[in-house]
């Protein structure tokens, strides 16, 4: 999955489950997602986060904490329908996804993508993580994601200057002058 269309997926969810962002008022219905589905929607997220990484093993630590934050969430699902708990918060969330609504916020556009080495395009990724955590419930896996986050960064953060440098670097031609 395109970086782009990560970091998109990122806001969409953050607006759908952070308490404070969703009919966060005091009264007000809040999240319409169950803990157990936005855990596993953060769980695809990270999942994808982890594909698009340069360092391998990063990226399978990382989609071994998605896969297990997966399985946690599917088994609080069961769970949650066994006790006859709506999933989707009386249908508001099929309002939500079939209501466009802008979303603010910085817009890294994949035109910006092509001028990124593999390191900038982790540290983007990284942040990605970072917003991740604080929308899943388990602890453990928050604990985790922002751990790997970190540590992505800091892998990034000894290549960056490398790539960077190795990126090539057009000057325009000056015109040339009809005589």
């Amino acid at each position: 999955m395109n970086t782009h269309i990560i970091l998109e997926s990122v806001d969409v969810l953050k607006y759908m489950i952070h308490p404070e962002w969703f009919d966060g008022g005091p009264g007000q219905p809040g999240t319409p997602l169950r803990p157990a589905v936005a855990d596993f929607l953060v769980s695809e997220i990270v999942r994808n986060i982890a594909q698009n990484l340069k360092k391998s093993d990063i990226s399978t630590k990382l989609h071994n904490i998605g896969k297990e934050l997966a399985t946690t969430a599917s088994k609080g699902m069961v769970q949650a329908w066994d006790d006859g708990d709506d999933w989707c918060g009386n249908g508001r969330l099929w309002w939500l996804l079939h209501h466009h609504f802008p979303i603010p916020g910085p817009d890294p556009g994949p035109y910006r993508q092509q001028f990124m080495t593999p390191a900038m395009n982790d540290i983007l990724l990284a942040q990605a993580l970072r917003e991740v955590a604080l929308l899943t419930n388990n602890e453990q896996a928050r604990t985790a994601i922002r751990e790997t986050g970190e540590l992505i960064v800091k892998n990034a953060a000894t290549t960056i200057s490398d790539e960077y440098n190795k990126t090539q670097f057009r000057a325009p031609k000056p015109a040339t002058r009809a005589a």
